[in-house]
């Protein structure tokens, strides 16, 4: 795309100070129309050649559906070539054959070239709406998605350009697009979506949404000179003019070929106005000379009349005015040659400023005028302001002030159309300055005002942008140090590259051997590593083998002990008034429910388990999960209260239920000091009209970390908070008592406070209906006795043999029981002498060394 030197370069030469706004607009709007324009008709040569090649093809195809596409493919290069006429042909031969033979695809493509004639040739824009929702319904109603979306796209730009009152159709119909375009079918139409929307936005003044669209569509593929000129246009909009010229060379490195010519040239001319921006006019020159260069081989007038004009307008800049006097000549006259009035009021409106800098004040009111008829023609309101701005003032150096106010006037109300606030302020001052001499000093102070409004506006913007370039220029200069920092690496690393092939040259049979030896190394590396493998493959099937064979042996062993153990039990049970039988009994359950245990856990992770679900008493179950651990609480002094309502049931296998209660009293009987109370509480409780029970179970040991509770009913997790007393464990209780409350559609919860011991939460749905939830709780307290721990006659006794009970340890049992021999003597049986007996018989050195603290 082309975009000309405008108007804003002269500023240098008047008052008057055109804004970034104006810039921006004035790019968009003429030269956008304007440069389309010069790169189809640079084509037209191309288009020739195609349209002779088409009708060739024409004469020879027989096949309907192919004839149907190349008709299409002739009217579209027939359009091309601005032949309207014969294109309406071919596009209506295609429709007609496409109906007859139902062929929706072209049907579809039809209509939406059809539009494009009636919007080119005819100016129809609502024959062209027509005929552009006839595609979009055709395409929608035969599932063609890509037909769809280029209808939406044709649409978007119709209302775009076409039908501007309904601008906001615009964006909708593009953002249809690119959302029916998401995952892309169609590259190209994406990036049409994508541009289009930048278009849109950044006539808006959103540059924001803008650069976003323009780096989507930039991301589509590779080199992709579309969006690169987008882009470089929004920056220079927002002020960064290092990266609008960073894209523009971007955009001559991927052009460079003879088929993109146009861009190539066109990407010249934008960067020589982005310097112009930056007011380094003599670089801007030089750009704009390669253009003319490549833009004076064209055969198309026009390019090179554009090209005359820009250089005119530069030469100004820097005050050559007889080079820009010629350049400026020559662009009007070959414009007038091939009648072409549009892109006239450029060179004109240059020419009038080179004789306004040359104070020739005539002549350059001539051509303003001249300009200012021609931009008119062309619709160009933000021209036709600025130039009548430019007269106002001449006339008002003239003292025509009658004049000037009408020219001033009229700027005015120009710019309230066009918000361009420089041009507002100059013409606010100029009429302030009339009413001043007139003495209409109430309408001089309105329009000073309005002056003042405006300057401070501009100041503000112009700070702004002037901040924003600066960061801009700053990110830019880093980013351009690390690319060279990048490329002086990469320079040196390629001269290393070509010295080392130098050298391989100069060794290339040492090279072929080096590469043998390297080849043959690798191979037998290769054949190493996969003997290698092969060993460590037979490796670990063999551990696979063995952890197979040792979870097998582990469950044989474990029913094999489960038998042994039944037969214990069985025996100690025949004597259960016998004490020593009794201690027998409660030992072998303990451990029998840790084999059982290991049973469990691989019966449930197998999903092996069936439940022997019966109608229990919870006081029952509690009652023998008490009994099976009662030798524990006796050997360790503790305590435990059960406070449990009489009648609860609860529907549950009641031999593994007892075995959780087990569990969890071992847990806390392990980590309790010797003393301590335990406490089982039976609650009931009510949930969606639901009766459950939480049973507890709270010990006073040192507690979990926070960070351990979340595996504590992990297999084989064991915590290292110290433990009480021997009580054996596999790391596999608490795995158990998850599983099988989880199987009775239960759930168990755990809290802790280090320090204050832990508590085992099983909540269990209930049997019984809500009426007993009110049912007295029946309390019990079961071992540890209340009082003195020493009493006074032992207290004596002890404090003569303190000095020989410190110097031994917990495990010289018979020193300490000879010692002892005293107080069994006078008959003493004091809770402290069970309670160090206790100690000696578990080897608890600490609680050992507590009681003696107690002598003191």
């Amino acid at each position: 795309m082309l975009f000309s030197y405008l108007d804003r370069q002269y500023s240098n030469h008047f008052v008057l100070t055109i804004s970034a706004k104006l810039a921006r607009a004035c790019r968009w709007f003429i030269p956008m129309i304007f440069g389309l324009f010069l790169l189809s008709s640079q084509s037209l040569i191309a288009q020739t050649e195609k349209i002779d090649s088409l009708r060739q093809v024409l004469l020879h195809t027989g096949q309907d559906s192919f004839r149907v596409n190349t008709l299409l493919n002739l009217g579209r290069s027939l359009r091309h070539a601005y032949a309207y006429k014969e294109a309406t042909q071919m596009t209506d031969s295609a429709i007609d054959l496409a109906s007859k033979i139902n062929h929706f695809r072209g049907l579809c493509r039809g209509y939406r070239y059809k539009s494009i004639l009636f919007r080119y040739r005819d100016f129809n824009k609502d024959s062209s709406r027509l005929y552009l929702r006839k595609s979009y319904l055709l395409a929608e109603r035969i599932g063609f998605k890509l037909g769809v979306i280029k209808s939406f796209n044709d649409l978007g730009y119709h209302y775009q350009y076409y039908e501007t009152e309904h601008l906001d159709s615009a964006i909708y119909y593009y953002k249809r697009a690119d959302q029916l375009n998401d995952p892309v079918i169609d590259k190209e139409e994406k990036c049409i979506s994508l541009r289009s929307a930048a278009f849109y936005y950044n006539r808006l003044g959103n540059n924001d949404l803008a650069l976003e669209y323009a780096l989507r569509s930039e991301k589509q593929h590779e080199n992709n000179y579309h969006a690169y000129n987008f882009l470089a246009i929004i920056y220079d909009d927002q002020g960064q003019s290092s990266r609008a010229i960073e894209y523009y060379l971007k955009i001559l490195k991927v052009t460079t070929g003879p088929e993109n010519k146009n861009w190539y040239s066109a990407a010249l001319n934008n960067l020589a106005i982005a310097y112009v921006n930056r007011e380094n006019y003599e670089k801007a020159l030089d750009y704009f000379l390669e253009s003319y260069r490549l833009d004076s081989l064209s055969e198309d007038q026009s390019i090179i009349a554009n090209s005359l004009s820009n250089l005119g307008k530069v030469y100004g800049d820097l005050k050559r005015y007889d080079e820009s006097l010629e350049y400026l000549q020559r662009s009007i006259a070959l414009y007038k040659e091939i009648d072409q009035e549009c892109p006239m009021h450029l060179p004109l409106q240059g020419l009038a400023a080179t004789f306004q800098g040359l104070d020739n004040y005539d002549s350059a009111r001539y051509y303003f005028k001249q300009s200012l008829t021609y931009s008119k023609k062309c619709g160009d309101i933000e021209g036709s302001s600025i130039i009548l701005v430019f007269l106002g003032q001449i006339e008002q150096k003239k003292d025509n002030l009658q004049q000037s106010f009408e020219y001033f006037s009229k700027a005015l109300e120009y710019t309230y159309q066009t918000g361009v606030k420089s041009t507002r302020q100059e013409a606010a001052q100029g009429l302030y300055k009339i009413h001043k001499q007139w003495g209409n000093f109430k309408k001089a102070l309105y329009y000073h005002e309005l002056f003042k409004e405006n300057q401070d506006s501009l100041f503000n913007e112009k700070n702004t942008a002037d901040i924003a370039r600066l960061e801009a220029d700053y990110e830019f200069i880093k980013e351009k140090e690390q690319l060279l920092a990048d490329q002086e690496k990469e320079e040196l690393i390629l001269q290393n590259e070509i010295k080392r092939q130098r050298v391989l040259q100069y060794t290339a049979l040492g090279g072929v051997i080096l590469f043998l030896l390297l080849f043959i190394s690798f191979y037998i590396s290769y054949r190493r590593k996969k003997r290698a493998n092969e060993v460590i493959s037979s490796q670990n099937q063999k551990l696979e083998e063995l952890s197979q064979f040792k979870e097998g042996l582990t469950h044989m062993i474990a029913h094999d002990m489960k038998n042994s153990l039944n037969t214990i039990l069985g025996f100690s049970a025949s004597e259960p008034f016998d004490k020593k039988m009794n201690g027998i009994s409660q030992s072998g359950q303990v451990l029998l429910n840790l084999v059982t245990n290991m049973l469990d856990v691989q019966r449930f992770e197998e999903a092996e388990v069936s439940l022997d679900l019966k109608s229990c008493k919870i006081k029952d179950l509690v009652e023998e999960a008490r009994l099976q651990i009662a030798l524990l609480l006796q050997m360790k002094s503790l305590r435990l209260d059960i406070r449990v309502p009489n009648e609860l049931t609860v529907k549950a296998d009641s031999e593994m239920m007892v075995r959780v209660l087990v569990n969890l009293l071992n847990n806390a009987i392990k980590y309790s000091k010797p003393g301590r109370l335990i406490t089982v509480s039976v609650e009931p409780t009510m949930e969606n009209a639901n009766s459950f029970c939480q049973i507890s179970v709270t010990d006073e040991g040192e507690g979990i970390e926070p960070n351990k509770l979340p595996y504590i009913f992990d297999k084989f997790w064991k915590d290292s908070s110290k433990a009480y007393g021997p009580i054996a464990s596999t790391g596999l209780g608490l795995t158990f008592c998850k599983l099988a409350v989880e199987a009775h559609n239960g759930e168990i919860k755990v809290t802790s406070e280090a320090g204050k011991g832990t508590t085992f939460l099983v909540i269990l749905p209930l049997e019984t209906s809500g009426k007993v939830l009110t049912e007295e709780v029946q309390k019990t307290h079961y071992g540890g006795e209340e009082g003195a721990l020493i009493l006074d006659n032992e207290r004596a006794l002890l404090s003569k043999l303190a000095t020989q009970l410190r110097t031994l340890e917990v495990y010289q049992v018979g020193e300490i029981n000879a010692l002892l021999q005293v107080l069994e003597d006078e008959h003493i049986q004091s809770k402290w002498k069970r309670d160090i007996e206790t100690a000696i018989n578990q080897g608890n050195e600490e609680t050992y060394k507590e009681l003696l603290d107690q002598i003191g």
